[in-house]
């Protein structure tokens, strides 16, 4: 009897040790914590710079490091070189809410900037091969007739450096992690910070490289690999996706395209589009890439600006697919946004069934204008491989849509879509995250056509 009493104790105690450290590590999951730092690091205060603003740039380096200012265009081009740094190191003490507290040490002036896709290159002088890269948007001053809103809320959900992003916590203990789902209520408020550098661009070379997506992007028939040797169950969810293509890097060909037509363009960030009215002036929207975590300010904005004859272009996947809140340091991180909002604005919606190999898009709709001048019949493709990775789907709540090409995916495919308003505008979605990879592919003169014939319509009948 004393034994059975003093094995409930023994339960009794491990089951209150359990339960305390569970409510310990809730109630300091924001603590502040030290961490080991690469040897070269930067970050920059805001996600975006308007033209004529201070670029104010915070950089850790171990030891004596230089820097680099590149502009994202047709190619790359060096804006600034011959930046040195002795050695500053940075604090290591991070905070899941503030992020770093770091000091300025360096400010880029802007004036002669035209608005674009930049990064800033640090690396150190005794090893080339150890560098870091950070993004920086730079928007103009007055929006100018095409805006293409970077996906920089997704850069920062995905941003694990710190330990923490909306997908990786290696910080809390696992037991924690595997419990908390069980409690919803219980589970702490996801907030990325924009106060550290993005983890998926340390060391990370390939820009521009137009070749390097199809690496991650090939069509096929099943393999091996794709099953796991069972060739009658293919798998139904897959994401070979690496990091630095899904995010900044994936939104170079769109660029590189513009360029080379010579369109004049403005690029913005999330928040931007959230808080900037000039972007209402702009007679076409392109949202890029990645386009998946949305504020309500951003909801209403894109509402707002169709009502009004704005011409929008999703040339994106995972599109409106979860909902975020701006605060001073970043976003917080909520849940999924209801299906049936995201299809009544755009037309599709994200479910994570893909067949596991990129596809192209077979015409439903050849003789719709956005396909005038191609020369396509119905069930022609185009957009090689650009259908793939994580595509949107219609449903309910699609009323008004027009269904212009599907993906040849055998099992979720994207699904091209496109609404006219009475206003005149429309919402041209390509529900496909490699839409933008697949421009340079075989059929590339198809793909710059259908892009031109949607860029023409909305700036010669733009809102204004």
């Amino acid at each position: 009897m004393k034994t059975l009493q003093w094995i409930l104790i023994a339960l009794f105690l491990i089951l209150l040790v359990s339960v305390s450290h569970f409510v310990y590590t809730r109630i300091t999951f924001y603590q502040s914590y030290d961490m080991k730092l690469d040897d070269v690091l930067a970050f920059t205060e805001k996600a975006s710079f308007t033209v004529g603003e201070p670029i104010e740039l915070k950089i850790h380096s171990k030891d004596d490091c230089f820097g680099q200012l590149f502009k994202i265009d047709d190619s790359l081009t060096l804006i600034l070189d011959s930046i040195n740094f002795e050695k500053f190191n940075q604090s290591n003490n991070y905070n899941p809410i503030v992020g770093f507290a770091w000091r300025t040490n360096l400010v880029i002036n802007s004036d002669s900037l035209n608005s674009g896709y930049y990064y800033f290159k640090v690396f150190k002088k005794n090893n080339p091969n150890n560098f870091y890269c950070h993004p920086i948007i730079i928007s103009p001053k007055k929006a100018k007739s095409i805006s293409i809103i970077a996906s920089t809320n997704t850069w920062q959900a995905y941003n694990n450096y710190g330990g923490k992003s909306n997908y990786v916590d290696n910080v809390s203990p696992l037991y924690f992690q595997k419990i908390i789902p069980f409690f919803p209520k219980l589970k702490p408020i996801t907030y990325c910070s924009n106060q550290r550098p993005y983890s998926f661009m340390i060391n990370e070379t390939g820009y521009l490289d137009e070749n390097r997506s199809k690496l991650f992007c090939q069509s096929g028939k099943i393999t091996e690999i794709d099953t796991f040797g069972n060739h009658n169950n293919p798998i139904l969810s897959y994401d070979t996706i690496p990091n630095y293509i899904q995010h900044f890097m994936g939104e170079q060909y769109l660029v590189k395209f513009l360029e080379e037509k010579s369109i004049s363009y403005g690029v913005y960030s999330d928040i931007d589009f959230a808080y900037n009215a000039d972007i209402y002036n702009s007679d076409l929207i392109i949202f890029h890439m990645h386009s998946e975590y949305w504020s309500q300010e951003m909801i209403g904005k894109l509402q707002t600006y169709c009502s009004n004859g704005g011409h929008v272009v999703f040339a994106s996947g995972n599109n409106i697919y979860r909902e975020v809140e701006f605060y001073e340091k970043g976003i917080k991180v909520y849940d999924e946004i209801d299906p049936n909002l995201t299809r009544s604005m755009i037309g599709t919606y994200y479910s994570d069934v893909t067949y596991p190999k990129s596809s192209s898009f077979k015409v439903d709709l050849n003789d719709h204008w956005v396909f005038e001048g191609c020369n396509l019949i119905y069930g022609d493709t185009i957009f090689t491989e650009g259908s793939g990775w994580e595509t949107d789907k219609i449903g309910n709540n699609s009323n008004g849509f027009q269904v212009l090409a599907t993906g040849l995916n055998s099992v979720g495919p994207a699904q091209m879509v496109i609404k006219e308003f009475n206003t005149g505008g429309w919402i041209f979605n390509a529900s496909s995250m490699t839409f933008t990879q697949s421009i340079y592919k075989k059929d590339s003169s198809t793909c710059f056509k259908v892009l031109l014939n949607l860029i023409e319509d909305a700036t010669t009948n733009g809102p204004n």
